[in-house]
């Protein structure tokens, strides 16, 4: 039901009655849930009409920037015990919010639902000079949500084959209303390097193949409420990276998975623990990469997710010992290396043929056992317990080309193309020879 009454002004002497406010419930200075002190208690005010005037009014007694949002519906918390103010209406140039009009103190039809918030002011640049381009850096505020960011990065000297990467942990720029939530990264030319509005990602970066001297990271909002979770920029990687021409990172697409597999860049043993890597990948028409971070190991699959035929992959190796990037991208087709199945009756069963040189073609079933039926389940992402491997064209005669013969996988392998065999389109086959599986055999 709506309060019926008369608006009042509450102090015709302000300077004599101002009443004490503050901020609660918010990250940074500036901002939080609206809270008043009156007859010797804190409560909270209500947005029942709550707007920037409002706002600016309180950012002002507070000594704060100019505001920037007036929150509705308690952004920052509900408030606790008295709802003291209600239906403020200032018209901005009061210096406190006694001053403004409203129903009379504790009088309103409102819960800690309906708290009031403001932020004061754009935030401050964060600065920061970087002279070692070799490492990771923490963003500060991570691991928090943000919604409010202006960060200046200065890569002292700008050298060039320099990587830098700036990775988000997670960013969340959905809105629900017609408002407006955007990240910007730009140079110190204001050459915008990546912008995104209303989006939403998962762990994803944003690379940069030389160092442009100084980047820019901000972000916008046109209302703070009615949207996502805001982002978590997790940190800026900066090496000077060379790709050694020995250094052979093997990458095996198959239907649902992709495997990137590479040695440690030296020529140290395989169980070198000095280096870490960053696995990027992304499809080629985007300039949004997503990663994986990884320590002491030198392999990962990762689900088939790109939605081009060419996509890249970047491995970069981080030395711990002498602060030494070795960072080697390749463009890959998706193509490049699928296994289907064909001539089933039911979902995971049939012939197996794989892609090679642009074309499908069979695996001949001399050596064919159950270890290879297990590697060939596992790379399409199907069942590999009570996996059965046949022979002699089980499911039916393939056409074209038969491509694999005396495959002997030991059964760990990711994918067929790790797997021993003659050498591509060396047999001595016949398609009545066709290899076959059952994966995930019913009982």
């Amino acid at each position: 039901m709506k309060f019926l009454g008369l608006l009042v002004v509450l102090c015709a002497r302000p300077l004599l009655c101002q009443e004490q406010v503050r901020l609660a419930g918010g990250k940074a200075p500036g901002e939080g849930r609206v809270e008043i002190y009156h007859d010797g208690r804190w409560g909270t005010v209500c947005d029942d009409g709550w707007d920037i005037r409002d706002a600016k009014v309180v950012c002002r007694s507070l000594g704060q920037p100019n505001a920037t949002y007036a929150i509705q519906g308690a952004f920052f918390g509900r408030g606790s015990g008295k709802i003291w103010l209600d239906d403020v209406h200032c018209r901005g140039t009061e210096s406190s919010l006694s001053q403004c009009s409203h129903r009379s103190w504790g009088f309103h039809n409102c819960g800690h639902g309906e708290d009031a918030s403001v932020v004061c002011g754009e935030p401050s640049i964060v600065k920061i000079n970087i002279t070692d381009l070799s490492g990771v850096i923490t963003s500060p505020g991570y691991p928090q949500y943000m919604r409010r960011a202006n960060y200046e990065w200065t890569l002292r000297p700008p050298v060039p084959n320099t990587l830098v990467l700036i990775s988000f942990k997670e960013f969340d720029l959905r809105r629900h209303d017609r408002g407006k939530s955007k990240v910007t990264i730009e140079d110190s030319n204001h050459v915008q390097l990546f912008q995104s509005e209303n989006a939403n990602f998962g762990q994803f970066a944003v690379r940069m193949s030389n160092s442009p001297g100084t980047l820019r990271f901000y972000s916008s909002f046109s209302r703070l409420n009615g949207g996502g979770k805001g982002f978590r920029l997790n940190y800026l990687f900066i090496g000077q990276g060379f790709c050694k021409a020995d250094w052979n990172v093997t990458v095996t697409a198959g239907i649902s998975t992709v495997n990137i597999s590479w040695p440690p860049p030296s020529a140290s043993s395989q169980n070198d623990t000095s280096y870490s890597y960053l696995v990027l990948y992304n499809s080629t028409n985007t300039g949004v990469q997503s990663f994986t971070k990884l320590k002491n190991l030198t392999s990962i699959t990762i689900d088939n997710q790109f939605q081009s035929d060419n996509f890249s992959i970047q491995v970069v190796a981080f030395d711990m010992r002498n602060h030494s990037i070795n960072s080697c991208p390749k463009i890959f087709r998706k193509t490049q290396a699928g296994v289907r199945l064909a001539g089933g009756k039911a979902p995971g069963e049939g012939r197996v043929e794989v892609y090679h040189n642009g074309q499908w073609g069979t695996v001949c079933d001399d050596a064919w056992g159950f270890n290879n039926a297990k590697v060939v389940c596992r790379s399409l992402n199907l069942p590999i317990t009570d996996v059965l491997s046949f022979r002699l064209a089980r499911f039916g005669l393939g056409v074209g080309r038969i491509w694999l013969d005396n495959v002997g996988c030991t059964g760990s392998e990711p994918s067929l193309y790790q797997c021993r065999h003659n050498g591509w389109g060396v047999q001595n086959c016949g398609h009545s020879e066709d290899a076959s599986v059952v994966c995930g055999n019913p009982r």
